[in-house]
């Protein structure tokens, strides 16, 4: 029941049926509340939605459940980094780096957070290790 819920999301999803899409994670939500994917996937409609609020509380939620989602823990930090929260947005970065060593954008967006912060030489170590791993995000740096 919860991957023909799941599934059924995700096709409401990619049809751009947000609200619907939102609807139905909840359907797999109840089935299995412990089912990360589900509120990972939930998470990404509502921000497509511009619930940012509602958003974070579903990554974090994943993130919760399973803490190697790399994936929710990005989006998390992006939500927090363009809210201009950079202490959340480092600590969410950093749950990315360590459930995925080698997510060279997780360093990037890193490396930026503690330069604003000002921890320059933190920073700077995370974005060239984001070089290292990819190297075309050298363009992103400031």
């Amino acid at each position: 029941v919860l991957q023909q819920r799941s599934h059924q999301a995700n096709v409401l999803l990619e049809e751009g049926d947000l609200e619907a899409a939102v609807e139905a994670y909840d359907g797999a939500i109840e089935v299995d509340p412990t089912a990360a994917s589900a509120h990972y996937n939930k998470g990404n409609a509502l921000k497509k939605l511009g619930r940012r609020k509602d958003a974070l509380k579903a990554f974090k939620e994943a993130g919760r459940l399973d803490p190697s989602h790399s994936k929710c823990w990005m989006n998390t930090g992006n939500i927090y980094l363009d809210a201009e929260k950079y202490e959340n947005a480092i600590d969410s970065f950093q749950r990315c780096i360590k459930a995925n060593p080698v997510h060279a954008r997780a360093h990037l967006a890193l490396g930026h957070c503690l330069r604003v912060v000002g921890r320059h030489t933190e920073g700077e170590e995370h974005q060239a290790t984001a070089v290292e791993l990819e190297p075309a995000l050298a363009n992103f740096i400031v």
